[in-house]
């Protein structure tokens, strides 16, 4: 059997769960693959996501309110992407900020947090949390507009009863991590809730102390969020020459120590188990990159950065952890997240010597961790040191170049995703490939107002728009040739060639820092900032765009048509995924779909279940053949009225008291007080013996009152008289109407 003869629905539903670009090489299969794909708004919602190197999280979790349609999401991401390429947002607000230089702020899943309630020129009491967007009840602003907006999620700045000197958060998991100033030489990270700045509920311990030898070990000190690992980074703006700060990274949910104190200039995570570390390995002060796994406890490759120079200071500037976003209360990036084989970071060095200057170098993730991966050490090799990796081995094709007086970073948060913001010389416009890296003596200007630029890293986006344009607000380059940076006197000659897009603005962008987020930038000003959006507004009738897919764009490996090609467990998720009475309709498909369908106890269990009207909610720890057998055993009872079990429970003069029954749970009334009056109440789980494995004999037991859950087990006086109650256990909801004695 071919699989062009399966129904469109399964065929469909098989497809959305390939990788987006499988998906459009199945296009190039046949005309009805082509038309299914086509026509399909979700399939096109992945592969027009993924040319953008994003993904689609579960629409049936990111949003609290409501789950937008394939179509929704498509429409607002073809405009988006359309906004981002021109440099045009399309939501313009402003929030009042005086005297913002010296507050501390962090980006993540779409909310940002700054600081409040200064206590010293570095310190402060208080943070104020917010989403970055405007809200849908008012107008969309153009360029220039003064407007102020209200946020649809904001949690006002509360005095947090410590004086903090940095903090991070991830608002998905609602954390915040607080570093408190608690003496000179010392700090106490605090790991406490957003909501009610309490004690976190999954973190082991409520804080972790750090100690220096000397006060200088805890200035620019930084904390680093990457999912449950939490690192501190000593001394990261305040290195002298030839001075290292250190890291340590710990597991902030049980409370282990992952990375003890290592001495580094800088350090960042990569994923939630690798560190990239930048240190000087053999303290004769030219620094390599090494490669930390948090799991095994040690550093595993030293890649080799082809600098002959010392350095003076090095910064990796990274994005926060994003991996959670449709659990965060701030909604906006809630539906996608940036594609974690597409994610970059920046590697800022300043020289010293006679090539004194600052270099930028951009670094694609997947490709240094894939390289790493394959140059790996076997099990059989004994040596525990790292494996040293020499620049031609992973550098050229993992990195790109760039000068720093022509280019330079727009803040220190600067990168997300595939994307990174910089600034840009008015030079720049009418010759682009000036910000390629030729010299090591490069310092960036100081003059103010300078170009925009956001340089896109995705190799997808460079297939598929493979060439340079010019609007009316920006124009756009694709760089594919190598560069080559060279030091002066004889210095070594470095080629990168990590391919990219640079979108410039033709007008300056008087700001002296630009943030970037998933959706849009947040430029700083003296005493305010402006917030630009390239979502488009809810309710916004955004023009239809052209959204055919190049089928040529992907060199990917061939597919058969043949179903017999196809593993059992593809099509048995992809069942399970179906309507009930679409998956009994598919055993009259094939014999193999047949055979599947009867010999798969997680299906049938779920056809058992449509039968009698029911839906599987939840296991509770029970194996799919243990509840299919279950579940019989009491469709059989019911209807044949002879129960398994029977319990009795002691209750003198019911006629006088009140129940209600919810959720498999009975709430009773006790004590009562006059007619149809009562003070308590006892809970008592209908499920408490289940169903026991010998099915064939009635069970006649006694037991005592007992409750469920958190909920009390015994008869409690509840204060006051009541004449009626209901309730809803999976809310641990009671409602109670109270009965005065005067029946007033």
């Amino acid at each position: 059997m071919l699989l062009s003869d399966l129904p469109s629905e399964i065929l469909e539903q098989i497809f959305a769960l390939l990788d987006p670009l499988a998906i459009v090489k199945h296009r190039q299969i046949s005309k009805q693959f082509l038309g299914l794909i086509s026509s399909s708004v979700d399939l096109t919602l992945r592969i027009e996501l993924a040319s953008d190197g994003l993904l689609l999280r579960s629409r049936d979790l990111f949003l609290h309110y409501r789950s937008p349609s394939a179509q929704e999401l498509l429409r607002h991401l073809l405009a988006t992407r359309t906004a981002w390429r021109r440099l045009e947002p399309l939501q313009i607000w402003s929030i009042d900020a005086p005297n913002n230089e010296r507050l501390a702020f962090e980006i993540c899943d779409g909310a940002w947090g700054r600081t409040a309630l200064r206590h010293g020129p570095d310190l402060f009491r208080a943070i104020e949390y917010l989403e970055l967007a405007p809200s849908s009840d008012h107008t969309v602003a153009l360029a220039g507009d003064e407007v102020s907006r209200l946020h649809p999620w904001r949690k006002p700045p509360e005095d947090l009863g410590m004086v903090i000197a940095d903090f991070s958060f991830m608002p998905s998991q609602d954390l915040q991590v607080l570093l408190e100033a608690t003496g000179e030489s010392s700090r106490r990270m605090h790991l406490l809730t957003i909501s009610t700045h309490k004690k976190h509920p999954r973190a082991s311990l409520p804080f972790f102390d750090i100690v220096g030898s000397r006060p200088r070990h805890v200035e620019g000190c930084e904390i680093l969020l990457f999912e449950d690992r939490v690192a501190m980074v000593f001394l990261r703006w305040a290195r002298r020459l030839r001075e290292n700060g250190g890291v340590m990274v710990w597991d902030w949910k049980e409370g282990t120590l992952l990375m003890p104190y290592s001495n580094v200039i800088d350090a960042a995570f990569l994923t939630r188990d690798h560190m990239l570390l930048i240190k000087d390995w053999d303290d004769d002060g030219h620094v390599n990159l090494g490669l930390y796994n948090l799991l095994d406890q040690k550093a595993t490759h030293i890649l080799e950065l082809p600098l002959a120079q010392t350095v003076r200071s090095s910064i990796i500037i990274a994005h926060p952890s994003h991996h959670y976003g449709y659990k965060s209360p701030a909604q906006t990036t809630g539906a996608f997240r940036a594609d974690k084989d597409l994610e970059i970071l920046l590697l800022e060095i300043r020289l010293t010597g006679p090539d004194s200057g600052i270099i930028h170098i951009v670094v694609s993730i997947s490709k240094v961790l894939d390289i790493c991966k394959s140059l790996s050490k076997g099990d059989d090799v004994e040596d525990d040191s790292p494996l040293f990796v020499k620049w031609r081995n992973w550098g050229m094709d993992a990195t790109r170049w760039f000068s720093a007086d022509k280019i330079f970073r727009a803040s220190v948060r600067c990168t997300y995703g595939s994307k990174m913001i910089a600034f840009a010389t008015d030079d720049v416009y009418d010759d682009p490939e000036s910000i390629l890296a030729t010299s090591g003596n490069q310092m960036p200007p100081t003059l103010t107002p300078n170009l925009l630029v956001v340089l896109d890293f995705n190799p997808r986006s460079l297939i598929r728009y493979p060439d340079d344009e010019v609007g009316e607000k920006s124009r756009s380059v694709v760089f594919r040739s190598p560069s080559l940076w060279k030091g002066v006197n004889g210095g070594r000659k470095v080629v990168s060639r990590l391919p990219f897009r640079a979108t410039i603005s033709n007008e300056p962008w008087d700001y002296p820092n630009v943030y970037l987020d998933s959706t849009g930038l947040i430029a700083r000003k003296d005493d305010s900032y402006d917030l630009f959006s390239f979502l488009p507004p809810e309710n916004d009738d955004v023009v239809q765009h052209d959204f055919r897919f190049r089928t040529h764009m992907l060199d990917l490996s061939s597919s058969s048509r043949n179903i017999d090609r196809l593993p059992n467990e593809l099509l048995e998720l992809t069942l399970l995924n179906l309507d009930v009475v679409t998956v009994v309709k598919s055993r009259k498909v094939a014999k193999r779909f047949r055979n599947l369908i009867d010999n798969s106890i997680e299906i049938q269990l779920r056809i058992e279940l449509s039968v009698d009207g029911l839906i599987l909610e939840s296991r509770r720890g029970w194996d799919a053949f243990s509840l299919v057998s279950r579940f019989r055993a009491t469709r059989d009872a019911l209807s044949a009225l002879v129960p398994f079990q029977k319990i009795s429970l002691g209750y003198p003069a019911f006629s006088k008291f009140a129940f209600e029954i919810q959720d498999g749970y009975w709430c009773r009334t006790g004590d009562a007080t006059g007619d149809a009056r009562f003070r308590k109440l006892d809970y008592l789980n209908l499920d408490l013996q289940g169903v026991p494995q010998d099915c064939d004999e009635l069970e006649h037991r006694k037991i005592e009152p007992s409750g469920f859950g958190n909920f009390h087990s015994t008869f409690s006086d509840l204060g006051f008289n009541m004449c009626d109650l209901t309730f809803a256990p999976g809310c641990d909801l009671q409602l109670l109407l109270e009965a005065p004695l005067d029946n007033k």
